[in-house]
C-alpha cells in the first residue's frame, strides 16, 4: 500500500510536470486520466548536472512509445544555457481499481501515438 501511495505521487508529479511545460501537452488531457493511472511501472531519474536556485529550467515530455496499456514517457530539464541538468523516463501503465491492466481509452491512445 505504502508503494501504491508513493507510486501515485511520481505519477501526480509528471502530470503536473508535463502538463505544466508545454500547453500541447494539455491537449491531451492527461490530468483527467490521471486516476486511472494507479502506478508507475519503471522510473528513471540521472542529474547530469546542478542547477541552482533562481535558475530558469525548461521541462521537455516526449512520448517514446505507446502500447495496449503501457505509455512510455522521456523527459529533460535543461536550463538557459542548454545544458542537460536532469534526464528521466516514465513507463506509466494503465490500470482499474483491481490493479489489472486495462487498455488505454483508445482517444488517448491515438492522441498519444501521433506524437510517437
Amino acid at each position: 500500500k505504502q508503494q501504491i501511495q508513493a507510486d501515485m505521487e511520481i505519477i501526480g508529479t509528471l502530470v503536473k510536470m508535463v502538463e505544466a511545460s508545454t500547453g500541447y501537452m494539455k491537449k491531451f488531457g492527461l490530468s483527467g486520466v490521471f486516476d486511472e493511472f494507479s502506478r508507475t511501472l519503471r522510473q528513471e531519474l540521472d542529474y547530469r548536472s546542478p542547477a541552482h536556485y533562481g535558475d530558469v529550467l525548461t521541462i521537455e515530455t516526449r512520448v517514446n512509445a505507446v502500447g495496449g496499456v503501457r505509455i512510455d514517457l522521456q523527459h529533460r530539464v535543461v536550463n538557459a544555457g542548454g545544458l542537460v541538468v536532469v534526464e528521466a523516463r516514465t513507463v506509466l501503465a494503465f490500470i482499474d481499481g483491481t490493479f489489472r491492466p486495462r487498455p488505454l481509452p483508445d482517444d488517448l491512445k491515438g492522441k498519444l501515438a501521433e506524437t510517437a
